[in-house]
């Protein structure tokens, strides 16, 4: 387990790293930085203990969801979702097998385990909060809107990388511990 725990830092540590950030847009249709967030969103499950009686869906699945316009065309958002569809195929996280679900409403967002917000709903972020409530959802964002309403992982830009920062509060709110092991590489914040 030590060592498979090395093995997702080095993970983390390689897709950080200048040189895949400053990749071009891929044949997928998904820019690198997307490709790079998506990498770490699945890896971010697996750094993170939910309560026993929250840690799939009654379907016994791990959802993964990404919060995507309700309109048919979510462009980027959809993108994002196919890659981080692609890239979760076969994985786990809390035991449970992980299915990335497209989430359109706020009440959808509550049956998550995960959910990444990004940018484009930040219009959407307080009717999302709300719904989640103090459920044990990892929430996983990329700005200020999303850290006001309480989010637990935020996306920062740092010279060319993608870094992160990890709320300790909120994840203690919404019931979830946050392994150490994350929170060395991670920028920590306690508010």
């Amino acid at each position: 387990m030590r060592r498979r725990g090395i093995h997702i830092l080095l993970a983390l540590a390689v897709v950080a790293h200048p040189w895949v950030a400053a990749r071009p847009v891929l044949a997928d249709g998904a820019t690198s930085s997307s490709r790079v967030k998506a990498a770490f969103v699945c890896n971010f499950t697996q750094f993170v203990t939910w309560p026993a009686d929250a840690s799939a869906n009654d379907g016994g699945q791990f959802v993964l969801g990404v919060l995507c316009g309700a309109n048919a065309d979510g462009g980027d958002d959809d993108a994002f979702c196919d890659t981080l569809t692609r890239l979760a195929a076969g994985k786990s996280a809390a035991g449970h097998p992980i299915a990335v679900k497209r989430v359109t409403t706020p009440e959808d967002a509550a049956a998550c385990q995960a959910l990444y917000v990004p940018p484009s709903q930040d219009d959407r972020v307080a009717a999302v909060f709300a719904a989640i409530g103090r459920r044990a959802v990892l929430t996983i964002g990329d700005s200020d809107a999303y850290v006001a309403a309480g989010g637990i992982i935020r996306f920062v830009p740092a010279g060319g990388r993608v870094r992160f920062e990890v709320h300790t509060a909120a994840a203690a709110a919404a019931g979830l511990r946050v392994s150490s092991k994350l929170l060395k590489v991670a920028i920590v914040l306690d508010h």
